[in-house]
């Protein structure tokens, strides 16, 4: 469930984030989202999501939870070093979120922590890849990953347009042949 969340929580934040970046630059006249109090809640959610995870996760591993194998755990295994590195982006993108600035430093920070691209080494897909190709499936899920992201956030963002009735964008139903 944690994980679950996590994902959805940072598909939302790279796809939003790189889908306003590539709506800003090919279409400055769309008034800016005002949707920074959405922002700060689905990345606290992704940073509580996270930890729960990584609790989850050391609890499995070694049968038992205390601030020991948690510390263990983030520091010992791939998984813990790959949940660090999240974390410290997520944070990053907290700091650019707390300063207004870097929009194209902050997709690419969500797109790492974002964990869409770095829970990649350590997923199925990875260890599923045949010989000594973990590198390719770890990619190929990644790529997948973000996508999904772009699209799921995508979509956000053109809900909000839709709905504040975005005069700058021309909403026309389409015809279904």
């Amino acid at each position: 469930m944690a994980r679950g969340v996590y994902y959805a929580a940072e598909m939302l934040l790279v796809g939003s984030c790189a889908f306003e970046t590539l709506l800003r630059a090919k279409l400055p006249v769309v008034t800016s989202l005002r949707w920074q109090p959405l922002r700060w809640t689905v990345l606290v959610l992704a940073l509580v999501a996270a930890l729960a995870w990584l609790g989850l996760a050391a609890r499995q591993m070694a049968d038992r939870l205390d601030g020991q194998t948690l510390a263990q755990t983030a520091t010992d295994t791939l998984f813990g070093q790959v949940f660090l590195l999240r974390l410290v982006a997520l944070l990053g993108l907290a700091l650019l979120m707390i300063l207004r600035r870097g929009r194209k430093l902050a997709v690419t920070l969500a797109a790492l922590a974002l964990a869409l691209a770095l829970p990649a080494a350590t997923s199925h897909a990875a260890q599923a890849s045949p010989a000594s190709f973990i590198a390719v499936g770890a990619t190929l899920d990644g790529l997948h990953l973000l996508a999904c992201g772009f699209w799921i956030g995508g979509l956000a963002v053109l809900a909000m347009l839709f709905r504040r009735k975005e005069p700058n964008i021309l909403f026309r139903p389409v015809a279904i042949l």
